[in-house]
Order: structure tokens, then sequence, then C-alpha cells
């Protein structure tokens, strides 16, 4: 699949934020960053703060590399992170989620149709 430069660069802003975000995690797992201390929460949030932290990291590294999985993986742990968002009641959280999910579906769309156009073209 070749992508053009508006979805490339729709897709590769989507793996920064995911990166960011696993970064954002190893630091509230280090200790570097937070209200509380890490080994303070209960054992639910810390599963939950690891988990984010390593799909987040692998999703955003998937999606930079533009491997053609990368956009089903990040997709899964962006719904997932949505679901807990709206779960845990961050519905901030959960509705930049879903804009950025809807932005990098619509990218990917529309650099497919326009494939599809160039394919067909006679000249």
């Amino acid at each position: 699949m070749t992508l053009g430069g508006a979805a490339k660069f729709v897709i590769r802003s989507a793996a920064a934020i995911s990166i960011l975000r696993g970064v954002h995690g190893a630091a509230v797992i280090l200790g570097l960053y937070g209200a509380v201390p890490f080994e303070t929460l209960p054992l639910a949030e810390q599963a939950r703060i690891i988990a984010a932290a390593l799909s987040d990291i692998a999703a955003g590294t998937a999606l930079w590399l533009l491997a053609p999985w990368g956009v089903v993986l990040w997709n899964l742990v962006a719904l997932l992170q949505g679901g807990l968002d709206a779960w845990t009641g961050d519905l901030v959280g959960a509705a930049l989620q879903a804009t950025l999910m809807v932005a990098v579906f619509a990218a990917v769309r529309a650099s497919r149709r326009a494939a599809e156009k160039d394919a067909f073209r006679f000249s």
C-alpha cells in the first residue's frame, strides 16, 4: 500500500502521539512523573499502566514504520484504551482517542481511493 504525503503525516502524527503516551507511562512506572508513587497504586492500576505503556510503544512503532499490520494493531490498542478511558470516566481521553482513530481511518481511506483512481487512469 502506497500512501500519499498527507496520509503519511496523519499516520506518523498518530504514531508520535502513541509513542509519547508510552514514554509517559514508562515515566510513571519509573517514578519520574505522577502524583503518587507507582508502587502505592492498586495492583489493577499498575497492570493497566504497564499494559498501556507497552502496547502504546509497540503500536506507535509499527504505525511509524508504516507496516501494513501497524494500522490494525494501533486501532486495536486505541479502541481498547478509548474503552478503558470511557469506563474509568475519562470522557475527554475517550473522545480524543476516537477522534484520532477517525483521522487515521480517513487518511488511509483517502489514500487508497487516490491510488485506485490512479490505477485505472488511461493515458
